[in-house]
């Protein structure tokens, strides 16, 4: 399983974030940081969310833990848990996201 753990006690990605989405990882980050140095990979998992879902977005480090827990475990088993779910639906919607994302748009930014 390849997957975009993102950083969020000192600061967080935001290139790396980028191109971890545009190469199709799943991105875990967790929300709510007040500096603005901490925010970029939760502006960007909202910027890439399905159907207003950002999949890898958390509010807790417990939810971060069980989050990448159950995508490692559910992949590994190929079990149809929550984590296994998010990822095949972050696969499925990825591609579309690069064609229809402002964030990849490159006459946009």
């Amino acid at each position: 399983l390849d997957l975009y753990m993102d950083t969020f006690t000192f600061k967080n990605g935001h290139a790396t974030t980028i191109d971890a989405a545009w190469a199709g990882l799943p991105i875990v980050t967790m929300a709510g940081a007040s500096r603005m140095p901490l925010r970029s990979s939760e502006t960007i998992s909202r910027t890439l969310a399905i159907e207003d879902e950002p999949l890898g977005l958390v509010y807790s480090l417990k939810e971060y833990e069980d989050l990448v827990v159950d995508m490692v475990m559910d992949s590994s088993s190929y079990e149809e848990g929550i984590g296994m779910k998010r990822l095949l639906r972050w696969q499925e919607s990825s591609e579309k996201q690069k064609k229809v994302s402002e964030l990849f748009d490159m006459e946009v930014m």
